[in-house]
């Protein structure tokens, strides 16, 4: 009897390792989604702050919308900001979703 207790009780603890070891995979695919995304806004922030001011207004921005593009908080009317594997901002049509006019 005891013997089938202890299986019973090993096998539990199997089920809640393999739960706990679930859980923490996926709290560190957060963090490094997490650790990418704030690469990819300071990579951002970083190429815009080094543009001229004629440069961001040939794209629709000001000095002081340089941090909210970074976060994609704000996209101007006139370009959409994107990052190159390289890291260069690139500046493409801006698209607007819903039907077309």
């Amino acid at each position: 009897m005891t013997d089938i207790i202890c299986r019973a009780e090993i096998s539990g603890l199997f089920v809640r390792v393999a739960a706990l070891i679930k859980a923490l995979a996926a709290h560190c695919s957060a963090l490094a989604a997490g650790c990418s995304e704030g690469w990819q806004i300071a990579t951002r922030y970083h190429d815009l702050s080094r543009l001229s001011g004629a440069e961001l207004a040939r794209r629709g921005l000001t000095r002081q919308s340089i941090a909210r593009v970074a976060l994609g908080l704000q996209c101007s009317a006139i370009c959409e900001i994107s990052v190159r594997p390289r890291g260069a901002v690139t500046a493409a049509p801006h698209r607007v979703r819903g039907p077309a006019p």
